[in-house]
């Protein structure tokens, strides 16, 4: 169920009014959803306020009386629950599917240190982050998923409608037609004559390829064919180790301890190597090693990061070199990026080159072959 800004005030006061008759009203909260960039700027609004010595409460109020926002009903609760006794943290709670466990983590120790507003304006850089990763995806995917859709559109014209053109006249050559042109040509009329079936069902199969992605199994078996593809994995790889190294530097900056940042990151990537041996780590830090110990046992990064966390630790400032890590995994994420893109773009071209021109060549050679046949 998606918040509709508008019930904001409804929302409001009906839960005041059954607050103020003694009884807690039933919550569907956790069925919430938040566009991520409308979470991306409640946050930010509300780290702007309360960094200029705006109380929490009175800034959440202010977030939902904005009408048109979509974030109005979630900060409309929020204040509800505040008024009533419970903390921030808590309250976030209601709504698991806006706030991650990451967020309400954060806010959570930011309450205890008091140093929500820094929390804040944190945690709203990592929401920024993390859609500028997701662009990143999208601009991955964009490019090659276009060329393949436009390919095959191109192949069902052929088949579907140029190839029946020349029917009649390759029927002429009857037990001396090629085959390939024969296999084409059946090809060719099945698609014209059931093109709206074939439509229906290719459609249906991307509706169900989406709907597989959504699931936790399909998305798994999805990032474990896709990892395998030497061009794609290296980038998949390298997204992942910078939403690692964000998060470990973002919880870190928020006084969060290693133990539960690991804990927090694991959940975070995607790659089931990488999320295993996060688990790994966590286990041994928990054992009493230290983070530098721990990361190289699960034998995943390089020395130079390992050298630099190592530093970190030594030098008590383990937030501030997570936070360099983080800048360069970004750099490598986006430099795979361009990279596969590079590689994929005249890859695409050749294999569109070779199919398109395979037809040709199996056109003419068989229009030729009959044009021998009739002049004899």
């Amino acid at each position: 169920m998606k918040p509709t800004p508008a019930r904001a005030g409804s929302v409001l006061g009906l839960q005041e009014r059954s607050r103020a008759a003694g009884r807690r009203p039933k919550r569907r909260n956790a069925r919430f959803r938040l566009p991520a960039s409308d979470l991306e700027l409640f946050t930010r609004n509300i780290a702007t306020q309360v960094e200029a010595g705006v109380p929490l409460l009175r800034a959440l109020e202010v977030q939902a009386d904005e009408h048109g926002a979509a974030s109005a009903v979630v900060a409309g609760e929020l204040v509800v629950a505040l008024r009533g006794g419970v903390g921030f943290s808590e309250a976030l709670d209601e709504f698991p599917r806006v706030f991650s466990p990451i967020y309400r983590r954060l806010v959570a120790s930011a309450e205890v240190s008091g140093s929500l507003p820094a929390v804040l304006g944190e945690l709203a850089d990592f929401l920024a982050w993390r859609e500028a990763v997701k662009s990143l995806v999208r601009k991955a995917s964009i490019y090659p998923a276009t060329v393949i859709v436009a390919c095959l559109l191109l192949i069902g014209f052929i088949l579907g409608y140029v190839f029946p053109r020349f029917a009649p006249l390759f029927q002429k050559l009857g037990n001396d037609l090629p085959v390939a042109t024969a296999f084409l040509l059946s090809t060719g009329q099945i698609v014209a004559r059931f093109w709206v079936e074939l439509l229906v069902g290719a459609a249906g199969t991307v509706a169900l390829g989406v709907l597989s992605l959504r699931s936790p199994a399909g998305a798994r078996l999805v990032r474990i064919a896709l990892a395998r593809v030497p061009a794609i994995g290296p980038t998949m790889w390298s997204i992942d180790l910078a939403r690692f190294a964000r998060n470990l530097s973002v919880t870190s900056h928020a006084g969060v301890d290693v133990v539960h940042g690991l804990e927090l990151t694991k959940d975070a990537v995607g790659d089931r190597r990488l999320m295993r041996g996060l688990v790994r780590a966590h286990e041994r830090i928990l054992g009493g090693e230290s983070l530098t110990t721990s990361l190289a046992g699960t034998r995943l990064f390089e020395p130079m990061v390992l050298n630099m966390i190592a530093v970190g630790e030594e030098a008590g400032r383990v937030p501030e070199v997570l936070e360099r890590l983080a800048a360069h995994y970004d750099r490598k994420a986006k430099e795979a990026v361009a990279r596969m893109l590079a590689l994929m773009e005249p890859a695409v071209t050749v294999i569109l080159g070779l199919v398109v021109g395979g037809l040709a060549v199996t056109i003419l050679g068989t229009l030729y072959k009959a044009m021998a046949v009739a002049g004899r």
